[in-house]
């Protein structure tokens, strides 16, 4: 680095010999700069200017800086980082893309154990034909839940769906995809910013070619698209401090956990000792946004956090506990986790103190573990926890991070101990060994994809919920359970309903009705079939077991006309006539 250092102050072939006495002090600047700021201030000092493109990152503290020479050393090089970024998102496309459409079935949403990419799909779809129309950027759901997630998301698709003309799955799949490849190319990125181009190559290949992370990138799902703006954020600073805050706020916007992870960083940011100029831009850029996205909402839903007071606060105090009592396998796991948190929490002290180059992306890796591990170990959470969460988008980064810390063992810590090319070629067999080692994770995961912990159905079972639905439907609106968003999908995008003849029975009178409604039929019923007629239902989809409306049918049982119960699935279709 000194010596590339050196060569970017003199490009010519020979040191400048007069004057002498400048000469000879230029050298002695371009050598302490060579070395950290110091020498930009003694150059500074000494009223002389380093190339106007020159850049260095802040490792330490304010006497501690790394000169960027990768930025450093013109057009070439940039075009050079340009051209290997390109290749490594190639690198991460092609697995992810073979697969989605080679090993899996593209008609089946992964991983199985998720309903939430249709509902996903859901939000997005019905913000753009319907909550749109309502107000600035009202979303919209059959569930309630349209600003649980974030504000990202959902516009991102919506324009997908406007730009496409499509409403179809494989959307949100491909976006997700997407985004997964590019959090690959922003860590190969950060790996050369802060170590060297055999540290972003490690990176990228124990990033792309992990069956887990494989595994999760084509799932529809948001976190790979939050990511990408919180690493994108920490390559931009402290350089372009208040992009970096942008990108921080919209990190936020696409997944709740994003609030706290921005924060975060910012916060170590702000600790460190440096120059404010840096950091008051990287606290506005994310400030600003985020005080307009506090506001939007506590417009539309009164409460300010609400993707953070819903997704963790409640979660944590309990108030969507899945059981009442933990299982074995839910107790044995606890000093698991609880011992990852602790872990966890202790190296990202350890980040903060010491300060070590890269400091950002340890803190983002150490922090979404410490967060998980403890979310799901020490609250109420555990109450759902599954085996299979280790497969899942839940630690598909902290499995990313594994790698990260792998490639600075073997590329970066390893050959500054042993001599090359020995040092040289252990490292690349390190690595070799630790890809290799983590193909044995593709047995579970394409057990998920044959198998499956809870089945979804395909896409001619959905052709055939859409193909049912549609022939039953003959004008008026369909009424649909609220908790199944894959039949909202069936019916709009096999049974060509549009979102104005859908309905969601979360807004019945019997869902809202405090006691039991049918213990006072006298007071619910007429208001159940005034709000039937009202918004003009004509097609009913229940479950044999919801009591709400199988007792319904059985007061009215001439008002509904069954017409199938829809394949491999305990939904029934009714008529609805009237009164």
């Amino acid at each position: 680095m000194e010596e590339a250092m050196r060569r970017r102050l003199y490009p010519g072939e020979d040191r400048p010999e007069e004057p002498e006495e400048q000469s000879a002090g230029f050298h002695n600047l371009a050598d302490q700069l060579a070395d950290g700021y110091a020498g930009v201030r003694a150059l500074e000092a000494g009223a002389l200017k380093a190339p106007a493109d020159l850049e260095w990152e802040e490792t330490q503290d304010d006497w501690s800086i790394e000169p960027n020479v990768v930025e450093s050393e013109g057009e070439k090089d940039r075009t050079k980082l340009l051209f290997s970024a390109l290749g490594v998102l190639l690198l991460a496309l092609i697995p992810r893309l073979i697969f989605l459409f080679v090993v899996t079935d593209p008609g089946v949403v992964i991983p199985t154990w998720s309903n939430d990419t249709f509902h996903h799909w859901q939000v997005a779809y019905l913000s753009k034909e319907i909550g749109f129309q309502q107000g600035f950027l009202r979303l919209w759901d059959l569930k309630g839940m349209e600003y649980f997630w974030g504000l990202l998301h959902p516009l991102l698709l919506a324009s997908a769906f406007q730009v496409t003309g499509s409403v179809d799955i494989m959307i949100p799949r491909l976006l997700s995809l997407i985004a997964g490849s590019l959090n690959i190319v922003f860590l190969y990125l950060l790996g050369v910013k802060y170590w060297n181009g055999r540290v972003g190559l490690a990176i990228a290949l124990l990033t792309a070619l992990n069956p887990i992370v494989i595994f999760n990138d084509p799932s529809g799902m948001v976190e790979p698209l939050g990511f990408v703006f919180l690493l994108a954020g920490i390559y931009f600073y402290p350089q372009r401090s208040f992009l970096a805050g942008l990108l921080f706020a919209l990190g936020a916007m696409a997944r709740a956990e994003g609030w706290l992870f921005s924060l975060g960083l910012i916060f170590a940011a702000l600790i460190l000792k440096g120059r404010t100029n840096r950091k008051l831009p990287l606290v506005l850029g994310w400030a600003i946004p985020m005080l307009l996205y506090m506001r939007y909402l506590f417009v539309w839903t009164e409460n300010p956090i609400y993707p953070v007071y819903w997704n963790f606060l409640a979660n944590a105090a309990g108030k969507w506990v899945y059981r009442d009592t933990y299982t074995p396998y839910q107790l044995a796991a606890k000093p698991v986790l609880v011992g990852a948190f602790i872990m966890a929490v202790i190296a990202a002290l350890w980040v903060l103190w010491k300060k070590p180059k890269g400091y950002l992306l340890h803190l983002l890796g150490l922090g979404t573990t410490a967060f998980i591990t403890g979310f799901i170990g020490l609250t109420a959470y555990l109450t759902g926890y599954e085996t299979w969460f280790w497969l899942t988008r839940f630690f598909a980064f902290s499995y990313t991070y594994l790698g990260v810390l792998v490639a600075i063992l073997f590329m970066e810590w390893l050959p500054r101990r042993l001599k090359a090319p020995v040092g040289g070629s252990l490292a690349w067999a390190g690595v070799g060994a630790t890809l290799l080692a983590i193909q044995l994770t593709w047995p579970p995961v394409l057990y998920d994809v044959t198998s499956g912990y809870t089945n979804q159905p395909s896409k001619s079972i959905l052709t055939e919920y859409g193909r049912i639905v549609n022939e039953a439907h003959e004008g008026g609106v369909v009424l649909i359970p609220e908790d199944n968003p894959q039949v909202t999908y069936a019916v709009v995008r096999y049974g060509g309903i549009t979102a104005d003849e859908l309905l969601g029975q979360m807004y019945s009178p019997l869902y809202y009705f405090s006691g039991d409604p049918f213990a006072n039929w006298d007071v619910v019923g007429p208001q159940m079939w005034q709000w039937l007629e009202a918004e003009d239902v004509s097609v009913l989809v229940t479950y044999p077991n919801d009591s709400r409306f199988q007792q319904l049918i059985a007061k009215r049982p001439q008002i509904f006309t069954y017409v199938a119960t829809l394949p491999e699935s305990p939904m029934d279709v009714y008529k609805v006539g009237r009164q």
